[in-house]
């Protein structure tokens, strides 16, 4: 009997009836005091357009939510180079990455995954970026990533928006330039 408490328990917890932001069935939608209620995960699908990305009000106009992975991006990432741990810093201070205070009035700001700054390309596109998103995103090369490289941790992965996209390691000592988002995983998963 308890098992079943347990179970039910953990499988309304998993739906994202109480979290919000978790979800195990694909067809599920947000609760309805959810600030995104209606929205359904869609990492099974590739948007286009302007159903891709929403430029948030709530947050000043300076995040952009990513529809197709839920994660939220500073609208205009910080032009400034810095080093890998140096990184860490700029997104979670208080200073936020452009010294202005927390994007959008917002606190909880990280450095991304390889995974979530991956996910922003589009192969098909010239920069890298999907056609008609909204970010002011600078001609710079590199952005780091939280993500260590496992066969030499002296590196990082990054992603060079400023050609096509592509995914590169980077020294950390060098650093690239810093991209903040909330959502998601939040850490290097590597041991350093």
């Amino acid at each position: 009997m308890n098992t079943k408490i347990l179970l039910f328990t953990c499988t309304f917890f998993i739906a994202g009836l109480s979290s919000g932001v978790i979800w195990a069935n694909p067809e599920a939608t947000m609760p309805s005091h959810s600030p995104f209620a209606g929205l359904t995960p869609n990492w099974d699908k590739k948007l286009h357009g302007g159903g891709r990305f929403t430029v948030l009000s709530s947050f000043n106009n300076e995040a952009v939510r990513d529809n197709e992975t839920g994660l939220v991006w500073e609208r205009s990432p910080g032009v400034t180079g810095t080093g890998w741990a140096e990184g860490f810093t700029v997104c979670t201070s208080d200073i936020g990455a452009h010294g202005k205070g927390e994007t959008g009035g917002r606190a909880g700001w990280h450095l991304p995954t390889i995974e979530q700054l991956a996910s922003l390309v589009d192969t098909s596109a010239l920069r890298g970026l999907p056609n008609g998103h909204p970010f002011n995103v600078p001609m710079v090369n590199h952005f780091i990533s939280a993500t260590t490289v496992v066969a030499n941790q002296d590196y990082a992965w990054a992603v060079e928006f400023n050609v096509n996209g592509s995914i590169e390691p980077i020294a950390k000592a060098a650093g690239g330039f810093i991209w903040c988002v909330r959502g998601g995983q939040a850490f290097d998963g590597m041991v350093h």
